[in-house]
């Protein structure tokens, strides 16, 4: 990808993409929720240890660097964002109000937090600030955990799965609903996050606010939980590291292929590949992109080559002087699957997950099943690092499917939609992945008729 202008000089020991790289750039991976672990997900990571102060050294700045650090922050911006009027927000008039919020930060991380909050005016969630932290988790393949996986419900934040021992012992199931965080009621730490912290679209804001009241709550934090029964429990669950390497998962369902990853990232293309090499009977696929929070833009396009014999668009990229470039399927000298497809997605599904799940949509080779995603489908470049070891990624283009039609803030909607409730996780059920299998053997028996598909309401 060609970035607009002319980037600032970098740290020595820092690696510059090359152009090549740049034109099959990313559309950076979200890390929307900490906690969460993707329904996709083969099961636990190892935990790395309970995360302590000096997991990263908080190195000491002065006034002086904390005042340019949030000048360059905005004068990045101002220089490599898509829209050169920042969205119609008065980031320059808010700089005298955040300058005095990281004068007083007391410490490192909290002036990272700060300058998160400045530039996340611009309700983009592609464009943000990470922790020195953060920046280390995400280079590492790594996130947080506090032993259980939750999902946005809508208006309720659940336990999905319980993953670790002592969430187990503490008595936490699926199906409760998470009513404090240390005494302070969810909705209303929520609603706080949300007021301070804008995003993209009502999902992606739920989900990154959740985030943040998770990384910023004690090292092991008392959650309450009600039950479906209305009782409520008390657990004391510690915050740990898990590794969360580019995986892919694979199950079979009679004549149905399930597979599912993480991210759109090297190796998953090949794992992607081998599996239907080995599964070549199969009549159709189910991909399972819950949770998937993207990756790479030129994995997405080299895995959806994997499921067309045509070259398919992809879409189009628009920088802010207006020039935009015709994304294309690659065509493939490999065996393609051509046999019924079904794309699996939640609210967590976002940025490379959306331009794959839109692009196959609306070529009507593949049906989307589960829930709206996310909506954030700007596109940046390679983060820029920071004084004191965060970094900053700007959205520098737009994104448009194929059809003309904008992500970002309004997501890729399912042709079948599927809501899951408290009962479904209580009782381990997944309607949404019910629904895809039935999706998928409708359309097998359909094609064995003739018969064209009509997609549920």
């Amino acid at each position: 990808m060609l970035a607009t202008g002319r980037r600032r000089p970098r740290p020595s020991g820092v690696a510059v993409p090359t152009s090549e790289s740049k034109m099959t750039a990313a559309l950076a991976p979200l890390l929307l929720l900490l906690l969460q672990m993707p329904p996709a997900d083969a099961g636990p990571a190892r935990p790395r240890g309970a995360v302590a102060a000096e997991l990263v050294p908080d190195v000491r700045l002065s006034p002086l660097q904390r005042r340019t650090l949030l000048d360059d922050v905005y004068q990045d911006v101002v220089r490599h964002y898509y829209d050169p009027t920042l969205r119609q927000v008065p980031l320059g008039a808010l700089r005298r109000q955040y300058l005095a919020r990281v004068d007083a930060a007391p410490t490192t991380a909290s002036v990272y937090q700060v300058l998160d909050e400045f530039v996340g005016q611009l309700a983009d969630a592609h464009t943000r600030v990470r922790s020195p932290l953060e920046r280390q988790l995400r280079e590492r393949h790594q996130s947080l955990s506090l032993g259980i996986a939750l999902q946005d419900l809508g208006s309720t934040i659940a336990v999905s799965r319980v993953v670790s021992d002592e969430a187990r012992a503490a008595g936490l199931m699926p199906g409760d609903r998470l009513v404090a965080i240390d005494g302070q009621s969810v909705d209303e730490l929520l609603a706080q996050a949300l007021r301070s912290e804008p995003s993209s679209s009502t999902r992606a804001s739920r989900l990154l606010a959740l985030r943040g009241v998770i990384r910023h709550a004690a090292a092991q934090p008392r959650l309450t939980v009600e039950r479906l029964d209305g009782t409520r429990v008390d657990a004391v669950l510690t915050r740990t590291v898990v590794d969360q390497p580019p995986r892919v998962t694979v199950a079979r369902e009679d004549e149905v292929l399930v597979l599912g990853w993480n991210q759109f990232r090297g190796p998953i293309r090949a794992t992607v590949a081998a599996a239907l090499r080995t599964h070549a009977e199969a009549r159709a696929v189910v991909v399972d992109l819950r949770g998937n929070g993207g990756g790479s833009l030129q994995e997405a396009l080299a895995i959806a080559d994997l499921f067309t014999p045509h070259r398919l668009p992809f879409g189009r990229q628009v920088a802010r002087a207006g020039a935009s470039r015709l994304r294309r399927v690659p065509s493939s000298s490999e065996g393609n699957f051509d046999g019924p497809l079904v794309i699996l997605v939640d609210a967590a599904s976002a940025s490379a997950s959306e331009t794959f799940a839109a692009a196959l949509q609306e070529a009507g080779r593949a049906v989307v099943v589960g829930e709206t995603t996310c909506g954030c489908v700007l596109v940046t470049t390679s983060p820029r690092p920071l004084p004191g070891g965060g970094e900053l990624s700007v959205s520098e283009y737009d994104y448009f499917t194929p059809a003309g039609r904008r992500l970002e803030g309004q997501g890729v909607r399912p042709d079948w939609p599927v809501r899951v409730t408290r009962d479904d996780l209580a009782a381990g059920r997944d309607p949404a992945r019910d629904a895809a299998l039935a999706t998928a053997r409708e359309l097998v028996a359909r094609a064995s008729t003739g018969r064209p598909h009509t997609p549920a309401p």
